[in-house]
């Protein structure tokens, strides 16, 4: 169980920073980091079981809003 603690917590470090990383603005960068967020939680959710579960829930949600959601267009003439 030492292991498995051990590995979540690295797991989470690195949840973390890929999901910083999936705000980047470029496509690529997301939809990297959205895969990669939909893998740890599914990992995660095996190597721990029951105990984290909304955890990894939040993060298969936040990889698949990662794929799908597109960044907002900043450039927009407001004139009225």
């Amino acid at each position: 169980m030492a292991n498995d603690g051990a590995a979540v917590f690295w797991l989470s470090i690195l949840a973390i920073f890929v999901g910083l990383l999936s705000w980047a603005p470029k496509p690529a960068v997301r939809k990297i980091c959205g895969i990669l967020l939909i893998i740890f939680s599914i990992y995660g959710f095996f190597i721990n079981g029951l105990f984290f579960t909304f955890a990894f829930i939040f993060l298969m949600i936040a990889g698949c809003l990662s794929l799908i959601m597109k960044p907002k267009n900043k450039d927009k003439d407001i004139t009225a």
